[in-house]
């Protein structure tokens, strides 16, 4: 949590001449429980806090801050997370119960809404945490 916090801190002085953004990535697992990721979860809700709170401090000098929640990702950090095996049967199992494609996420996906969020087609947008996740979190754990 204090590479974010000490980023966004670091980074107001050129906001504030720029009116730029600042777009955290996060995870859906900020709001969904998964067995053995306490520590990872509590991390996310932190850096979602961190967000909303960055957003209604700094929206005074024209910063917005937001968010983006993503699902699961085939990245290197989850692959190392586990076995082949394991991952084989979590991402399909996860997978199964993602409503929209039923598949993971890919890195470009997460990519646009960061893009997005940093566009002026969202200059209306601060403290929001933009959840991607193909509709896998209305399914639950």
């Amino acid at each position: 949590m204090r590479a974010p916090y000490y980023l966004i801190q670091k980074c107001v002085p050129h906001l504030k001449k720029t009116k730029g953004c600042v777009v955290n990535v996060s995870s859906c697992y900020s709001n969904m429980t998964m067995v053995f990721a306490l520590h990872y979860s509590m991390g996310k809700c932190a850096l979602d806090h961190l967000t909303k709170s960055a957003a209604l401090e700094l929206a005074k000098y024209g910063i917005r801050v937001n968010g983006v929640n993503p699902g699961l990702t085939p990245t290197p950090m989850v692959h190392n997370s586990c076995t082949p095996e394991q991952y084989t049967a979590f991402s399909e199992e996860y997978s199964s119960k993602t409503p929209l494609e039923n598949q993971l996420m890919t890195v470009e996906e997460i990519a646009d809404a960061v893009l997005y969020l940093s566009s002026s087609g969202s200059r209306s947008i601060t403290g929001t945490v933009l959840l991607v996740d193909r509709g896998r979190n209305l399914v639950g754990a």
